[in-house]
């Protein structure tokens, strides 16, 4: 795909640049989007334009959970503790964040 960034730029948020190289390729991806997440990074909130916002601890449709910035211990724990609840089947959504804006 010709190496696209993975950088943030003007037209596009991190990466949203390789999903670009793909639709001009005509290759077929699907787009995963966020329902919650734990807390804001240091940095402030990561908004996804019109859909809502996005930060450390997101939980993605289909039960997918990634740990923006894992590097940092209080993130870790994060992630260690989520982890955990999965495991022992007792993971809840009770004390995230709702990604998408309300209309």
């Amino acid at each position: 795909m010709n190496r696209p960034t993975f950088l943030e730029t003007e037209q596009c948020d991190v990466a949203e640049n390789v999903s670009y190289a793909a639709e001009m390729m005509k290759i077929p991806y699907k787009t995963i989007y966020p329902t919650h997440y734990f807390k804001p990074p240091a940095e402030g909130i990561w908004k996804l334009h019109t859909y809502g916002e996005y930060g450390i601890g997101t939980h993605f449709e289909g039960g997918i959970f990634h740990l923006y910035q894992g590097r940092t211990p209080d993130n870790a724990l994060i992630f260690e503790s989520a982890c955990k609840a999965i495991q022992n089947n007792s993971f809840t959504l009770e004390a995230f964040r709702p990604c998408k804006y309300e209309l």
